[in-house]
């Protein structure tokens, strides 16, 4: 959709400058000549510009700068940079390798070096340089003891977690019994039922194998989709993936369940996300 101009021809073909220099015209008809320009043509013009700008796809033809950071190539249109942005923020979501370099010190638990003192302090504390054969090695096994102090810290380093970090809410559970883990859902495009609302219900497949969802799982993260898909096809998706996203979902046995109000969406949305069961 391009936005209409005013062409020279089509000024040239209204108003009082056609007339004569005596119209000889009668006075209602003198008026209508003078209001002709603005109710002929600038005020029809002006009212398919408003409909234009008001239209779901004015983003297409609106220009804007794409902001530092998108692909260069990224069509100079504000349609083209809010879609640009999505994929820069699903791409960000799927991002596991610290992608904010979140430090030991912003989350209040022991640095390497810390941990190393703190372990090495407490050994030089207890005496470790002077000890006889009967304390440290009280069953004559005969092992070297500084190896077996080495690998003690690296034991300990594992262990050694500001309680802040694992549990801030006091929940005093395994933090590691409920992982949360990576599933994919396909909504087709003719399976909603209803007539707004529209509901759906498919089957959850565990990407990575983890456990089958049940109705006390809930989601770690929103829904994203293949990054893989290029070109029109992309574009679909992600407009069917935002609307999924948008609806109220519920957990079953091995299933989810989408309900959309107002618009479903017209194909089919295979997304992904992140998951773990209840309990933790």
């Amino acid at each position: 959709m391009a936005f209409e101009r005013i062409s020279e021809e089509e000024l040239a073909a209204v108003g009082v400058e056609l007339l004569d220099d005596q119209p000889g015209l009668a006075p209602d008809a003198m008026k209508e000549k003078f209001e002709e320009t603005a109710k002929e043509l600038l005020a029809p013009k002006y009212n398919k510009l408003a409909d234009q700008l008001e239209a779901e796809t004015a983003s297409e033809s609106l220009g804007a700068k794409v902001p530092e950071g998108l692909p260069e190539e990224t069509e100079k249109t504000v349609q083209a940079v809010l879609l640009a942005l999505m994929l820069y923020v699903q791409a960000h979501e799927k991002n596991r390798e610290n992608p904010h370099v979140v430090t030991a010190e912003q989350v209040g638990a022991y640095t390497k070096a810390q941990t190393d003192k703190a372990i090495n302090d407490k050994v030089v504390a207890i005496g470790g340089g002077d000890m006889a054969m009967s304390v440290y090695d009280p069953d004559m096994l005969r092992k070297p003891i500084y190896k077996a102090i080495d690998d003690a810290v690296e034991a300990l380093k594992k262990l050694v977690l500001d309680k802040e970090t694992y549990d801030p809410q006091g929940k005093n559970q395994d933090i590691f019994a409920y992982p949360a883990h990576l599933y994919k859902a396909t909504f087709l495009v003719d399976g909603w039922s209803g007539d707004d609302p529209y509901t759906q219900t498919v089957s959850v497949q565990a990407v990575d194998g983890g456990p089958a969802v049940t109705s006390a799982s809930h989601m770690t993260s929103g829904l994203f989709c293949d990054d893989t898909v290029q070109g029109d096809a992309q574009d679909a998706l992600l407009e069917a993936a935002t609307l999924v996203d948008k609806g109220k979902k519920t957990f079953g046995s091995g299933t989810i369940t989408c309900v959309l109000e107002n618009e479903k969406p017209e194909a089919d949305a295979e997304v992904y996300f992140n998951a773990k069961k209840g309990g933790a």
